[in-house]
């Protein structure tokens, strides 16, 4: 019963895919991200969806009227320079043959982020997209969330039977992105009932977060709940909330979670963190040695190991890092890229939240900005502990954040300079900011080269 569900809630959808394109790469996020499929025991487990959902997708894009155009942008580039940059170190890797498998894994996940990114251009495609973010992670949140509180975090939380976010670490991290996203919806929600809904799923997702026994995505978890505070705009009512929630979820966790998390501040004497320190080295050494290509991918074999490691004999092949794996698989250069990628990403989030901060019309793109920057911040300090460099969540973010600046940059210049000033009056706003200033200085300038233009027009007619 459970295969038939979960086809159908795959299959159903599709159907829609043929005459929308954009929500096909909703279903698709879902599919991708989530692997519900890995939750059945059926004809189901086995079944490809997201090949086939890709593959709807692209025949319902090429033969759709939709205009085909690929938006140019820095975090495009950033992206592009990244998969040469992943090209280069594979062409030159330690071990090619595994190395080359990977990287062909990798390239059909950023292959679609690239067909993402010509798609989703309107607000309706882009909320969909987070939509579908925030119910495949949300459902093992408020899943493992439950299952904390009723084994009083006794027993460890862990995602999807091979996929992504299997592990605890991972789903950790997985939910520490997506419960501001949450937050996006729970603001702009109306609806009573939905709305609390929305609250208890957030509060669940921050329960299977500390239910994962995860110490990286306590730092994490941590981090994000500042950055939200930072970004929210109702910051009272957000702090009481911590105040109150975060003591009543940490009084029922077991002795056993408190003795890991405090080995936070004791990791010389964790095997685990130390272990984990020997293979930043490990990726630190390959770099040095190879700072152009790095190692290329599969680099976590023993006989790599007993090269550079500082000890022969260890036993963790992982880097435990995104910027320690990306440093060792792709060397400083392809770190650097990745680094910048998500500086664009943050750069561009700001920028969105700059132009829209007094455009009531625009607050959705605000808030979303927002709450992106701070899904990334969580990423940022989450991911310095765990492989999730390659995690389409994260790029997914960056689709959103594309398909938003591009979508502002195309509107809010229509606008005269009066309707800006006239937005930033009617939201209390008393000066605008330095963005807005610009916009309304180059609007007004544009008007006023349109009616030179108009009136030496008219003289010549004349």
């Amino acid at each position: 019963m459970r295969d038939v569900f979960v086809t159908l809630l795959i299959l159903v959808p599709l159907l829609f895919t043929f005459t929308r394109p954009w929500l096909g790469v909703a279903l698709y996020a879902f599919v991708s991200v989530g692997v519900p499929q890995k939750m059945t025991w059926g004809f189901a487990l086995q079944m490809p969806f997201a090949q086939i959902v890709a593959l709807v997708i692209l025949l319902a894009w090429l033969f759709s009227q939709e205009p085909k155009r690929f938006p140019l942008h820095s975090l495009t580039v950033a992206m592009l320079a990244l998969c040469v940059s992943m090209t280069v170190s594979t062409s030159f890797a330690l071990f090619p043959e595994g190395s080359w498998e990977k990287w062909g894994l990798i390239m059909k996940a950023m292959f679609m982020i690239f067909v993402s990114i010509a798609i989703i251009q309107e607000k309706k495609h882009i909320e969909w997209l987070i939509a579908a973010l925030v119910c495949t992670v949300g459902f093992y949140g408020v899943k493992g969330g439950l299952w904390t509180i009723m084994t009083g975090g006794g027993q460890r939380v862990y995602g999807p039977p091979g996929g992504f976010i299997s592990e605890n670490n991972h789903l950790a991290l997985a939910l520490v992105m997506t419960i501001p996203l949450m937050h996006y919806f729970y603001v702009r929600i109306e609806h009573p009932w939905a709305k609390r809904a929305s609250l208890l799923a957030m509060i669940l997702c921050v329960a299977a977060v500390l239910g994962s026994h995860s110490r990286g995505a306590l730092l994490a978890v941590s981090a994000m709940g500042l950055m939200l505070w930072w970004q929210s705009k109702q910051k009272i009512v957000l702090l009481v909330a911590i105040v109150l929630l975060i003591p009543l979820l940490l009084s029922v966790m077991p002795e056993h979670w408190w003795a890991r998390m405090q080995t936070i501040s004791t990791y010389q004497e964790d095997s685990s963190a130390m272990s984990r320190l020997e293979s930043w080295e490990t990726m630190f050494n390959i770099a040095k040695d190879r700072p152009w290509t790095g190692g290329g991918y599969r680099i976590d074999t023993k006989w790599i190991y007993q090269i550079y490691a500082p000890n022969p004999d260890a036993r963790a092949f992982v880097a435990h890092s995104i910027y320690f794996s990306m440093m060792g698989e792709h060397g400083f250069l392809g770190l650097a890229i990745f680094l910048i990628i998500g500086w664009l990403g943050f750069r561009t989030a700001g920028r969105i939240t700059r132009l829209t901060a007094s455009i009531p019309e625009w607050r959705w793109a605000n808030d979303l900005a927002r709450m992106i920057k701070v899904s990334l911040v969580g990423f940022a300090v989450g991911g310095a502990f765990l492989n999730m460099a390659y995690f389409e969540m994260t790029y997914f973010l960056m689709v959103a954040l594309i398909a938003m600046d591009n979508l502002v940059k195309r509107e809010l210049p229509s606008w005269s300079s009066a309707d800006v000033q006239l937005r930033a009056m009617e939201s209390g706003k008393r000066r605008l900011s330095k963005d807005l200033q610009m916009l309304a200085m180059k609007n007004r300038l544009t008007q006023s080269d349109a009616d030179v233009r108009a009136t030496a027009s008219n003289g010549r007619i004349q």
